[in-house]
C-alpha cells in the first residue's frame, strides 16, 4: 500500500508543528507527501523546507506567490500527484492543523480495500458520533468503525482510492475559501448511491476550529459564507440532476503562482 498525503497551508506554523508531531510522525514512511503554500507570510515555508527532509519520504513542496485559496491548493496536489506519484493506490487530505490517531493512514487505506462499499474513510474530527459496525481489514482482523450516512466527509482528514480521482477528477473551485470537501463527497454519493463513507472509530482533535477557529481564519470563513453556500446549493441541485458532469477539470490552474518548489528524496 502506497499513499498520498496532500497538505495545503498558510500561515499557523505553531499549528503545521503539532500536525507533523501528531499527524505525520505515527504513520511510518510508506507514503508521499504534497504540500502547497498559500503565500504564508511568517517562517511556514522555511520551516517545511528545513523539516520535511526529517521525515525520509519523498515530497513535493511549491510555495505560491499568492493566496488562491483551500481548493485551489488541493487541486493542485492532485496534479502533482498525476505528474509525480501516480502509482499510489490510495489519496489522503490534510489539514495543517489536526492531532490523529497512531497509524490513521493505514487503517483508514485497509477499511477501503476490503470494504468497497465504502467510498472514502478518515478521522472524525466533528462533534458528532455516528453509528458505528466492526469491519474486516484483513484475513484476520477488524477496525471498529462510524459510518456516515448524511453529509460530507470533511477533507480536513480522509483517504479515498485513487480511482475516486480518475473518475471525478479535482475539487471543485471555491475563491480562497470554500465548500469543495462537501461537494467532492455530494458527487462521490451521486456516482454511486450504494456507498457509504466512513470515519475510524477513535477520533481526532481539530486545533484550528470551534473555540479556537479565531483571529484571521475565521475572519476568512465568515467572508465567503454566504456567496459559497449560493454556489454550493446551486451545484448540489445541478449535479444530482446531471446538468453538470460529475468529473471536474483543474481549468484555473496557473503555473506562474508556483514562486517556488523543493522536492525531496
Amino acid at each position: 500500500m502506497i499513499a498520498t498525503i496532500m497538505m495545503v497551508t498558510y500561515n499557523r506554523l505553531d499549528l503545521t508543528k503539532i500536525t507533523f508531531e501528531k499527524a505525520l510522525k505515527n504513520v511510518g514512511d510508506d507514503y508521499n507527501l504534497i504540500i502547497i503554500d498559500n503565500n504564508s507570510e511568517d517562517e511556514t515555508v522555511n520551516w517545511l523546507n528545513n523539516n520535511l527532509l526529517k521525515l525520509n519520504i519523498p515530497y513535493t513542496l511549491i510555495k505560491l506567490n499568492k493566496n488562491m485559496g483551500i481548493a485551489y491548493g488541493r487541486n493542485l496536489g492532485l496534479k502533482i500527484y498525476d505528474e509525480y506519484y501516480d502509482k499510489s493506490d490510495y489519496l489522503a487530505t490534510l489539514d495543517n492543523d489536526v492531532v490523529l490517531p497512531d497509524n490513521w493512514l493505514k487503517r483508514c487505506c485497509d477499511v477501503l480495500t476490503y470494504n468497497k462499499i465504502i467510498s472514502a474513510c478518515g478521522v472524525n474530527l466533528e462533534d458528532a458520533e455516528y453509528s458505528k459496525t466492526k469491519v474486516k481489514i484483513n484475513d484476520s482482523g477488524y477496525e471498529n468503525i462510524q459510518i456516515k450516512t448524511v453529509g460530507n466527509l470533511g477533507t480536513a482528514c480522509s483517504v479515498f482510492s485513487a480511482d475516486v480521482h480518475t473518475k471525478l477528477g479535482f475539487f471543485d473551485n471555491f475563491e480562497t475559501y470554500g465548500h469543495e470537501d462537501a461537494l467532492m463527497f455530494n458527487r462521490l454519493k451521486f456516482a454511486d448511491r450504494r456507498r457509504v463513507i466512513a470515519y475510524l472509530e477513535e477520533k481526532g482533535n481539530h486545533l484550528g476550529v470551534g473555540d479556537k477557529d479565531a483571529g484571521e481564519y475565521r475572519e476568512l470563513k465568515n467572508k465567503f459564507w454566504d456567496i459559497n453556500m449560493k454556489i454550493f446549493n446551486k451545484k448540489i441541485r445541478e449535479y444530482a440532476n446531471g446538468i453538470i458532469p460529475l468529473y471536474q477539470k483543474f481549468e484555473n490552474y496557473d503555473k506562474s503562482l508556483e514562486e517556488n518548489i523543493y522536492l525531496g528524496k
